[in-house]
């Protein structure tokens, strides 16, 4: 079952305050962290399952990726406490699987970290080529989201691994040297 970004931004807020009532990390999260952690939840849920894990759209923003539904609830601007729409509470377990890897791989990152390094990745690129002017919003593809993750996550993680994979395809071929 899909749930709504605000589901989501309750849970990530939720687990920063954890965090931080364990004397580990912010007592805040940051409006463009909770955006790129949210397109990583997102992108990520995509590659794990197949399906969106919620039904807004994302879009490729200069400062990287955004959830525009997010923005009319960011009480005060850049530092966010609390999150006053949405219920963590309706993220099934495979759901809150997803949230709770990639807050705890990233919890640690800032917003301007992970917009810097998620504008780099395919899916949040090729949005922006589509646009006219470059300070449109394209919506990112969730086929794109899916696929990239997906294949980065099947990717080989050193140049020998990538050679021993692809060895064998050559040697099926019977690729003459």
């Amino acid at each position: 079952m899909t749930v709504s970004v605000h589901d989501v931004a309750a849970r990530l807020v939720e687990l920063q305050l954890d965090q931080y009532g364990k004397g580990e990390g912010l007592a805040v999260m940051s409006s463009s962290k909770l955006h790129k952690l949210s397109y990583l939840c997102q992108a990520y849920h995509l590659a794990w399952h197949g399906e969106p894990l919620f039904t807004e759209e994302i879009c490729a923003a200069n400062s990287g990726p955004v959830v525009m539904e997010l923005f009319p609830y960011q009480e005060g601007g850049h530092s966010i406490e609390s999150w006053p729409v949405g219920d963590a509470g309706k993220l099934s377990k495979a759901q809150n699987a997803t949230v709770r890897a990639l807050f705890d791989f990233h919890s640690y990152d800032s917003g301007l970290q992970l917009g810097r390094w998620t504008s780099t990745h395919i899916p949040w690129l090729r949005a922006r080529e589509k646009m006219a002017n470059p300070d449109d919003r394209q919506v990112i593809s969730r086929d794109d989201m899916g696929a990239y993750y997906r294949a980065l996550m099947d990717a080989p993680s050193t140049p020998k691994e990538y050679a021993a994979r692809f060895m064998d395809r050559y040697t099926e071929l019977g690729v003459k040297l």
